[in-house]
């Protein structure tokens, strides 16, 4: 019988905080929440990666923490300092001017402990104080809303530092893989063992390989695989993918910032690299954005994301900036299209096609 997988959502990170990120998933959060998971499936698409988890997995972990007593370590002053002084030094190493990185072994080295230590606590208000919030208030009561309201903080204390560190890593070594004639945006394509091997070796992977990678991969059980079709790879290892459809143009999710009702043409941005297409007074959407994308943000007439609530980045962004922003609509890089016309509802909270 296959085993089933759901989205979890899509992001443009670096292979390397992927490999690490599920290496925290299945090793060593288990060890500290009580249960973890058994894998990721990622699936870069050429243009972003998709994170797909086992659907029973994610169901059993949701159980196992939303019931999981008030009065654990994880959910105390205590832990969260130490996650915030974790948060603190991971951003004083991606924020070191490159010139003055004398040792880039213990530099990466430094880099990959303290991402260890600081994964072992992000995840935690991402889904505890978002999507399973009402469930664990319902369980816990007052006591419930104390715990949220501590996650809450810590989470807007580490709000994009997986972003900001990946973009740093493109910065810093990128210009390393050109000097091999390879592109330094194939950085974000490099294995843990790969860029160990760039800063300790200086040895890369052959560029023939890189360039079949660039056109789209998985990663499954600590391997990569060549890109064939998502539909495919699913049959090859026996795995469904249990989603929602939305056939039709109607787009519903939160209202991050109300401010009437907007119309404009949408300009889908789905990694750094894209946004330099941007145009002022366009409608951006996007899965999820990110520190990097605030130059355009700024510019946007509206935004539109995929996922993300109240508490998302592009929320807290939207109230800064008193943008008119929907969060969650699930399929808005699916439906939606560069150049569409669309009526944007911030009072609704709907988004639908014009054109």
């Amino acid at each position: 019988m296959s085993k089933k997988i759901i989205y979890i959502f899509a992001r443009d990170f670096n292979q390397w905080t992927h490999q690490l990120l599920t290496e925290s998933w299945t090793s060593s959060i288990p060890k500290i929440w009580g249960k973890g998971l058994s894998d990721h499936l990622f699936y870069y698409t050429g243009r972003m990666s998709i994170w797909y988890r086992y659907k029973l997995d994610q169901e059993e972990l949701k159980k196992y923490m939303i019931h999981k007593k008030v009065d654990d370590p994880i959910f105390q002053h205590k832990k969260h300092n130490e996650y915030k002084k974790n948060v603190n030094y991971f951003r004083s190493l991606f924020q070191k001017d490159i010139s003055k990185i004398k040792e880039a072994k213990v530099h990466l080295q430094n880099l990959k402990e303290t991402f260890r230590k600081l994964y072992l606590f992000y995840p935690l208000p991402i889904f505890l104080a978002g999507p399973w919030r009402e469930e664990f208030i319902r369980i816990h009561g007052k006591s419930g809303e104390t715990v949220i309201e501590r996650l809450n903080d810590i989470r807007s204390h580490s709000e994009g530092v997986l972003k900001e560190n990946d973009n740093f890593m493109r910065k810093w070594l990128g210009p390393k893989l050109q000097e091999h004639g390879i592109p330094r945006e194939y950085l974000k394509l490099l294995s843990v063992e790969e860029i160990d091997n760039l800063v300790n070796s200086d040895k890369v992977p052959a560029k023939s390989k890189l360039d079949e990678r660039a056109k789209g991969y998985f990663y499954l059980s600590g391997k990569i695989h060549p890109i064939i079709s998502l539909e495919k790879f699913l049959k090859e290892h026996d795995l469904l993918l249990d989603e929602e459809n939305n056939n039709s143009d109607l787009l519903k999710g939160t209202v991050a910032y109300a401010n009437g009702v907007v119309q404009g043409k949408v300009k889908m941005i789905l990694n750094s690299e894209e946004i330099h297409n941007f145009q002022p007074g366009e409608i951006f959407v996007t899965t999820m954005t990110a520190p990097d994308y605030l130059p355009i943000i700024s510019k946007a007439k509206a935004l539109i994301t995929d996922d993300g609530g109240l508490t998302s980045h592009a929320a807290i962004i939207a109230r800064e900036l008193r943008l008119p922003t929907i969060t969650g609509t699930r399929f808005a890089t699916k439906i939606l299209n560069d150049g569409d016309l669309i009526e944007v509802d911030t009072i609704k909270g709907m988004v639908r096609k014009t054109t």
